[in-house]
């Protein structure tokens, strides 16, 4: 049998990191489906960009709205003794598939997460509009893409319901020809925390 200092000591140790691993915020990397309001700046951007021979506009400018499917990846940079946590996130997403685009765009966010769910954070946003449409001769089709930089302001929430991890996510991207405004969700099983 063990002295009562050293069972204590070998208690504590045991104990100690499952009892930190339940400061911090749950994990939320995984997928992420959402819609995507385009401001029209954006939306006369994206047209101008991927018109291909006359067919009319690819985003309705009455209904300047669009699918968004992605992951997010995410990684802790430090906690602190209450368990909040520094989170940096990449998040790659495609847009625009329901209207026959692929509008590929990363984001970066850096950010603070509370134990509780709550998060917000800021960071570069890299979207990318790529088209097809006849050379000048109108013989051959040509590949191409319009490259936009800007800052992403994001905000969101994540639920637990039974076990499952349901993050919510309101993002306002700022950049050339106007604002995105984007509500992202996505669901994660994992009860890992930081």
């Amino acid at each position: 049998m063990l002295p009562a200092p050293l069972a204590a000591l070998v208690l504590l140790v045991t104990l100690a990191p499952a009892a930190q691993a339940q400061v911090g915020p749950h994990r939320q990397s995984g997928p992420r489906v959402g819609v995507t309001y385009l401001a029209p700046g954006v939306v006369a951007r994206i047209n101008e960009a991927t018109r291909d021979g006359g067919t009319g506009d690819r985003i309705d400018p009455s209904f300047p709205v669009v699918t968004q499917f992605g992951w997010q990846f995410e990684f802790q940079t430090f906690q602190t003794a209450s368990g909040a946590t520094g989170v940096a996130e990449v998040v790659p997403l495609l847009s625009g598939l329901d209207r026959g685009l692929l509008l590929p765009s990363l984001t970066f966010v850096s950010g603070l997460r509370t134990p509780g769910g709550v998060e917000v954070g800021a960071g570069p946003n890299v979207s990318v509009s790529v088209h097809e449409r006849p050379d000048r001769r109108g013989d051959q089709d040509v590949v191409g893409a319009d490259v936009r930089l800007g800052l992403a302001l994001v905000a969101g929430v994540n639920a637990r319901l039974d076990g499952v991890s349901v993050p919510v996510n309101a993002a306002v991207v700022l950049g050339a020809g106007g604002a995105r405004l984007s509500l992202l969700a996505g669901l994660n099983t994992s009860s890992a925390r930081y």
